[in-house]
């Protein structure tokens, strides 16, 4: 934010969004830590309270939070699971793709309870932010 703000003109609008929610990503990094493997989480979570907090200790005027909320499901479990291979997970020296791999047929079995209509739906939250310096 400070050098953000730095180059910010005077009056100048700043925006951003982030994520807010992503429950597939929540789901695997729980999964893994049920699994006793130390995981990342993927994405910081900052709520509206803390950016409008955040942009007020920086100067920051006129200050708008919007959260938007889509559902949106995987097409089937395959698709799913190499979605969520696709991230970089372990944070010990293991190898990420055969450590994560191994679970697979746990992660199935753990999964197939949320499938609706043979699609594997979650919700992701998006939070946009704007303010004027």
């Amino acid at each position: 934010m400070k050098e953000i703000t730095r180059l910010l003109k005077p009056s100048g609008q700043f925006g951003m969004s982030t994520w807010l929610l992503q429950e597939d990503l929540d789901w695997m990094h729980q999964f893994l830590t049920s699994q006793s493997i130390r995981s990342k989480k993927n994405y910081h979570i900052e709520n509206e309270k803390g950016w409008r907090k955040i942009l007020t200790n920086w100067g920051y005027t006129d200050i708008q939070v919007f959260i938007e909320a889509a559902t949106y499901a995987f097409d089937s479990i395959d698709f799913w699971w190499k979605e969520m291979t696709d991230y970089q997970w372990v944070l010990d020296d293991h190898d990420d793709k055969t450590t994560v791999e191994s679970l697979k047929p746990l992660a199935y079995e753990k999964i197939k309870p949320m499938i609706r209509r043979g699609k594997i739906p979650f919700t992701r939250k998006a939070l946009f932010v704007i303010g004027r310096k």
